[in-house]
């Protein structure tokens, strides 16, 4: 049954098929992309027979939104299978753990402004980089990037992501940002680079985020003189004080 979603979602497919494929090219592939590259190239099959979007249980249509939030979807949500059933619920109770999160606590006190709050680092950081550059780990004069953990959020639903623990020492840092940064160029069309970036990071050891993030700022500056930035540019750095 074909939509006006399916060219669009047939490009999105095939996107993913090439970083799926890019991403299994190492010598022992996660089972989980391989997986996932299967379960592309049924979708394809779907659309390329005529039967992308229809449930495989009652043959109706799936439900449009729920094909643009997961191409790979094969079921309505009447016909959801078990698993599928318990992602759906856990989905929403973190949604809701969330929301709740975000919304000030009961025993806050907002007149006349009574307000407690206690954090006691333990100076182990817990990452997980879904695709992003790689965050910088200073430490001493030494420079140490934190691989990415999974594909890019958002690319499949039934993604799972692992986690990067690190232990920050007294004065270490920790550098985020994104190509906005290292993609920047100059008049002549040069980009700054991680190599830069990371040279400029390990001379800047024991230095506060603020001043970190001004360092940066400033080089990135000097590095492009009168060219424009061309992307968003984010920064955030985090470090352990004595």
């Amino acid at each position: 049954m074909a939509t006006t979603l399916d060219p669009v979602l047939r490009e999105q497919l095939l996107e993913r098929r090439q970083i799926l494929q890019r991403s299994i090219t190492g010598p022992s592939p996660g089972a989980e992309l391989i997986d996932l590259l299967q379960q592309v190239d049924q979708a394809l099959e779907r659309i390329n027979s005529g039967t992308y979007g229809l449930c495989e249980v009652c043959h109706d249509a799936i439900e449009p939104e729920r094909l643009a939030a997961d191409p790979l979807t094969c079921f309505c949500l009447d016909h959801l299978t078990p698993a599928d059933q318990r992602a759906l619920e856990r989905d929403l109770h973190l949604a809701r753990a969330i929301q709740c999160g975000l919304l000030p606590k009961t025993d806050c006190r907002f007149g006349p402004w009574q307000i407690s709050f206690h954090y006691q680092p333990a100076g182990l950081v817990e990452l997980c980089n879904a695709g992003h550059l790689p965050p910088l780990h200073v430490h001493g004069n030494e420079v140490a990037e934190v691989p990415s953990t999974g594909l890019p959020l958002g690319m499949f639903c039934s993604q799972e992501f692992a986690l990067s623990r690190l232990r920050l020492q007294t004065n270490d840092s920790l550098l985020l940002y994104t190509d906005g940064l290292t993609e920047a160029e100059d008049d002549a069309g040069t980009a700054y680079g991680e190599e830069r970036l990371g040279l400029l990071v390990a001379s800047s050891y024991g230095a506060t985020p603020m001043d970190l993030l001004a360092a940066c700022r400033k080089d990135l500056d000097a590095f492009r003189g009168p060219a424009t930035l061309r992307d968003d540019l984010s920064l955030l750095a985090l470090s352990r004080a004595a």
